[in-house]
């Protein structure tokens, strides 16, 4: 066997044991918190995402968007380390399809269709909809302030921790907040 060989079969095998060993999805529970490799896990239910929050004291993060907003380089932030050990550590996350009128949710005890929904409360596409632990509004980030967030994955941490903490309770400013935790 020549030199050439052996370096591609090593290589091939290291590849496959490191595969083994530290990436492959039957290992994921081995894995630390803090590891990149974790991901959101993103309800498709309003109503179970609205229960979940309540039943575990979380606040809920609910994205609105459509098909042309799941393209990679709009969920730039929702990928970055930071932000996903935030999101499954601390979120319940919903991600709802505004482009599926027929899909019916229930808020404040009334059933309406999902574009009643986002009219109630004023969204576009795409559109974030921040949710204390007791299903309530805290913040809505529409279509304009969102796309600068995809650029700024701190300033989505920021927001996360601020109402994850209740900040916005204890009146302190966003920006107050924002040099405190920098």
């Amino acid at each position: 066997m020549n030199k050439k060989t052996l370096f591609t079969v090593v290589i091939v095998c290291v590849c496959a044991v490191v595969y083994g060993f530290c990436l492959h999805p039957a290992r994921a529970e081995e894995r630390s918190e803090k590891s990149p490799y974790i991901e959101v896990t993103w309800l498709e239910d309003f109503d179970e995402g609205l229960k979940t929050g309540r039943d575990q004291d979380k606040p809920v993060l609910v994205d609105f968007t459509s098909e042309q907003m799941l393209k990679p380089e709009y969920q730039v932030a929702f990928t970055s380390p930071p932000i996903v050990e935030r999101l499954v550590r601390d979120w319940i996350c919903v991600r709802l399809n505004s482009d599926d009128f027929k899909k019916k949710v229930y808020y404040n005890d009334k059933e309406m269709k999902l574009y009643e929904l986002k009219r109630y409360f004023r969204l576009g596409t795409p559109a974030l909809l921040f949710l204390d632990k007791d299903s309530e509004p805290v913040q809505i980030i529409s279509a304009q302030k969102l796309f600068e967030f995809y650029k700024d994955k701190e300033f989505l941490g920021f927001i996360l921790d601020y109402i994850r903490d209740e900040a916005y309770m204890k009146d302190i400013a966003f920006k107050e907040f924002q040099s405190m935790n920098e």
